[in-house]
């Protein structure tokens, strides 16, 4: 990790990293002049950016381990555009990932014609719509394990991944349980087929875990990496001040029993208190050194999962807008 070796200084007024032990060069990135990130990314960083530095206010200038370890895991801390270096610190990798899909998936966010129908609410069929096939896709998240497992993992990606498929295996029960309170039966939800387009995202993870595990890593981004959702009167927090996420959207404005959502938001906990927003940090920094051109590999990695989410809504808006209540249901195993 960067923060064991690093030296923070000012530099003609730039808050500049050094690692002396590898002549690493970093500078910290300047989120308020990025005129295209979204809201609460730009907030998110500035926040960091703000606690990052009163760490280092508050230390010694020369050494600032506090400040270092802070910026480089909120994603803040970027190679010094003049540094020309082939390989990078694996962990400093997985938090740039994580901060570039904080700051591209808002805009997914902003376009997608189902936020948009779920921000101005009144859409109980597009909600009911975004619960089954998030089953559907939570369900089929374990199949992938085999794939993953099978490459040659350091003891560490073994265990972490492990205990991270097992505990994945039982949440889509813990979801389908609560369908009943909004009319669906549990049974019937289980025998249904998805839309092609979640079908489609679950391939995407299977393909990036079959490739290798930093790939399988670098997908785990999208669905493990929380993002908040601003609704359409631009009110980010609820009356407890947690951010509003996307089963606030259900719940609060589009008609959904809190009832059919504890299962999901079970799920989140489970999730939340496994850390599982970091295993891509974990696993990644079994690597110990990444390339540039790999760098490069992964960060499309992440845009791609972007891309497929943003498919697999798009799929979910065409199914369910209008929706008569009746799951298109799989085939059956006699018929074919």
């Amino acid at each position: 990790m960067l923060k064991s070796t690093a030296k923070a200084v000012l530099r003609n007024g730039d808050l500049m990293i050094i690692d002396g032990a590898s002549e690493y060069r970093c500078v910290v990135a300047n989120p308020v002049n990025d005129a295209v990130e979204a809201l609460n990314g730009r907030e998110f960083r500035r926040s960091a950016m703000a606690e990052a530095l009163a760490t280092l206010r508050d230390s010694d200038l020369g050494a600032g381990e506090e400040a270092v370890s802070a910026l480089v895991k909120a994603g803040l801390v970027v190679e010094h555009p003049e540094g020309g270096r082939a390989y990078f610190n694996a962990e400093y990798i997985g938090y740039r990932l994580i901060d570039a899909h904080r700051r591209w998936a808002p805009r997914l966010w902003n376009d997608n014609p189902l936020i948009r129908a779920l921000r101005s609410g009144g859409r109980r069929d597009l909600g009911i719509g975004l619960m089954v096939e998030t089953f559907f896709v939570v369900r089929a998240a374990h199949w992938t394990a085999p794939s993953v497992l099978a490459h040659d993992l350091t003891a560490r990606q073994r265990s972490a991944l492990r205990e991270f498929f097992d505990e994945e295996a039982d949440h889509s029960d813990l979801m389908a349980r609560d369908f009943v309170h909004v009319g669906i039966e549990p049974a019937k939800l289980k025998a249904a087929q998805a839309t092609p387009e979640s079908t489609l995202f679950n391939n995407y993870f299977f393909a990036m875990g079959h490739q290798s595990v930093a790939h399988f890593a670098a997908s785990l981004i999208i669905p493990e990496v929380p993002e908040y959702v601003l609704d359409s009167s631009g009110v980010k927090e609820d009356s407890d001040g947690k951010p509003r996420d996307v089963l606030d959207l259900l719940e609060f404005y589009n008609d959904i029993p809190a009832a059919a959502l504890a299962g999901f938001r079970a799920h989140g906990a489970i999730d939340e208190g496994a850390e599982h927003a970091m295993m891509p940090v974990l696993v990644l920094a079994e690597e110990g050194v990444i390339s540039a051109e790999r760098t490069r590999v992964l960060a499309s990695v992440v845009a791609q999962g972007i891309m497929a989410y943003d498919h697999f809504l798009h799929g979910i808006n065409r199914r369910y807008d209008g929706w008569d209540g009746h799951l298109v249901l799989g085939p059956v195993l006699g018929e074919f």
